[in-house]
């Protein structure tokens, strides 16, 4: 039931996933962002991880992040457990390795990339809704590129 709520959750957000014989193409996503003025939210999770259920179910679900994922963020969903590739500057290959490649190895790790295609933030662990809404903003309004999380204030 859990893997079916992840499902629907990135269904809902239109997350470019494709069959296990396509790549995504996390600079073309990019491309895209840069035209419909959003970011690229890069989610990084694992199977049998409790903190990734726990940010799908209770951050990811809530209406109101639904509704701010959907209008300013592209969401790429890495389950590094999937066989996907993943295209990211010169980068090819299984979501595995592009975790490597990006040096995750706590779960849930968020990536936002800013309009060049680069890391702009990176969120490591579970964050309640709340926090997790302030963040949004945070890189919603470019704040990332004048002060770091910990100074600002919505």
């Amino acid at each position: 039931m859990k893997y079916l709520k992840i499902i629907f959750l990135f269904l809902t957000f239109s997350i470019y996933s494709y069959a296990n014989s396509a790549d995504i193409n996390i600079d073309k996503l990019t491309q895209q962002a840069n035209k419909e003025n959003k970011h690229v939210l890069v989610f990084f999770h694992m199977n049998y991880c409790p903190y990734c259920e726990k940010m799908i179910d209770e951050s990811f679900e809530d209406k109101k992040i639904k509704a701010q994922l959907k209008k300013d963020f592209i969401i790429v969903d890495v389950n590094i457990n999937d066989d996907e590739n993943i295209i990211y500057n010169d980068f090819k290959g299984d979501k595995s390795k592009f975790a490597k490649e990006m040096d995750i190895s706590f779960y849930p790790t968020i990536l936002f990339l800013d309009n060049e295609n680069y890391v702009a933030y990176t969120l490591k662990g579970y964050r309640e809704k709340d926090v997790f809404k302030r963040v949004l903003k945070f890189i919603k309004t470019k704040s990332y590129e004048d002060m770091d999380f910990s100074e600002y204030t919505d």
